[in-house]
């Protein structure tokens, strides 16, 4: 068992070493979901994306008839 004495060391030396360890700790970093830059990025993404599934539209029309993996057949 413990003497009154030895707890309050055993504490202060605990005290101390979270002390000395505090310094070394990187600061929490908060960062918001909606991030004007990076809202900016994926909207800018999105825009290039419509424009070069346009571009392949143009490129190559629609089938006239559905390719056969798309062909449902009933029963």
């Amino acid at each position: 068992m413990m003497t009154w004495l030895e707890m309050v060391a055993h504490y202060k030396g605990y005290q101390n070493l979270l002390q000395e360890s505090a310094q070394f700790r990187l600061p929490p970093t908060v960062r918001k979901p909606r991030d004007p830059a990076y809202r900016r990025l994926l909207r800018g993404l999105g825009r290039r994306l419509v424009r070069w599934g346009q571009m392949l539209q143009e490129r190559y029309p629609a089938p006239v008839s559905p390719p056969p993996w798309q062909v449902h057949r009933a029963g």
